[in-house]
């Protein structure tokens, strides 16, 4: 089975761990390709971060590990937000609260949304 990292937005420089069955852990950096040997069938393979599921492989499967985009630009919605309202908006507003209350919500939940999920290269290409 072969897996490859083309991230380019989320955490360029840092590693993604990749459980394979119970036991095994592989770290992968921007552009890696790595080739591993399964043993049986079926194996269990998942990326190390939230709420990311297990996905079942086979030997001959071959996968790439990429961005999710609505995870990066909700993070980056959620900046602009707060940004530009306390630049606009007088500090005494109460939709200056509400706007801020969002845009702090909404990194709470991209920091709990995966930021990286697995294709099928087949698909991914096509």
């Amino acid at each position: 089975m072969k897996i490859k990292r083309q991230t380019h937005l989320a955490k360029v420089g840092a590693p993604i761990t990749v459980d394979i069955g119970n036991i095994e852990k592989i770290l992968l950096q921007n552009g890696q390709e790595i080739e591993i040997p399964i043993a049986k069938n079926e194996t269990p393979i998942r990326l190390r971060q939230r709420f990311s599921p297990r996905i079942l492989v086979n030997g001959s499967d071959s996968y790439v590990i990429v961005d999710r985009p609505k995870t990066i630009i909700t993070f980056w919605f959620s900046i602009i937000l707060i940004i530009i309202s306390h630049l606009l908006l007088p500090f005494d507003s109460d939709l200056l609260w509400c706007l801020s209350v969002i845009g702090i919500s909404l990194l709470i939940i991209t920091f709990n949304l995966p930021k990286y999920e697995l294709q099928n290269s087949k698909k991914t290409l096509s």
